[in-house]
């Protein structure tokens, strides 16, 4: 007698992927095989898509979105744990998210909002805008400036990505101001360099290292900003158990896991 066959599999060895598909005899619903795989170092989990090649990070890899605060982090962790080499690489917010999310990196250092739900994340640190102003300008003389004097001054914009530059345009909305800018630049060190030879003002953060405290810029408070750069350190929640990362969430930073503001004295 002979037996009767159950299912009838598919099989596409595509260039990227490959994919399992099965119905049952008879059927016509089709459904597509998950496949258990290595999804991230140490963890196996099925997914319909069997990739033809996939990156993982190297244990203790990390992003960042600016240096320096991810290197107070480093460098305050390997006091800790002195044995453990940790590599960094500096991308713009959106991509250290997707970094993570891929698992292409341990965990990452950003000022991305942290909305995904597949996150879990601890604030590292909460900043007002403030004024970047070339020191030969009058009115790098002030104490404080508002926005509204700000505008009244060549203004240099970062790049759309910019989280910074995001926060600024909310608050000009809400001041309702606009603004024709002189020079659109794409990094934080493309601005600070701007700002330095006078080409105009921009807007940043007051961070310990940011900007190289260049003595040919002045940072100035802004007296009406009512938002705040909050740079988080991230990693997936659903991955598991990871002594190398417990212990970095774990390390505390002189000026951080607080809200920290600007001096307007």
């Amino acid at each position: 007698m002979t037996e009767m066959k159950r299912y009838s599999v598919g099989i596409d060895l595509g260039t990227s992927n490959t994919v399992l598909a099965y119905a049952e005899a008879g059927s016509q619903e089709i459904r597509v095989f998950e496949i258990e795989q290595l999804v991230s170092p140490g963890e196996v989990a099925a997914r319909p898509l069997l990739p033809s090649v996939r990156y993982h990070a190297a244990r203790g890899e990390l992003a960042a979105d600016a240096p320096d605060l991810a290197v107070a982090l480093i460098s305050a962790f390997r006091k800790l744990h002195p044995g453990i080499v940790v590599t960094l690489s500096i991308a713009n917010a959106a991509d250290c998210m997707q970094r993570v999310l891929s698992s292409a990196v341990d965990a990452a250092i950003t000022a991305a909002p942290q909305v995904h739900s597949r996150l879990h994340s601890r604030v590292l640190r909460r900043d007002p805008l403030v004024a970047m102003v070339p020191v030969r300008y009058p009115v790098a003389k002030k104490r404080k400036l508002s926005y509204r004097e700000l505008v009244q001054q060549p203004m240099i914009f970062r790049e759309p990505q910019s989280v910074t530059q995001q926060l600024l345009e909310i608050e000009l909305v809400r001041e309702s101001l606009q603004v024709e800018p002189v020079m659109y630049v794409d990094g934080r060190e493309a601005l600070e360099e701007a700002v330095a030879q006078g080409m105009g003002m921009g807007v940043g953060v007051i961070v310990r290292a940011e900007f190289n405290q260049s003595r040919r810029i002045r940072m100035i408070p802004l007296e009406d900003c009512q938002v705040r750069m909050i740079e988080s350190l991230t990693r997936l929640a659903e991955r598991p158990g990871s002594n190398l990362l417990d212990a970095l969430f774990a390390v505390q930073l002189p000026g951080t896991d607080s809200v920290k503001e600007a001096e307007s004295a």
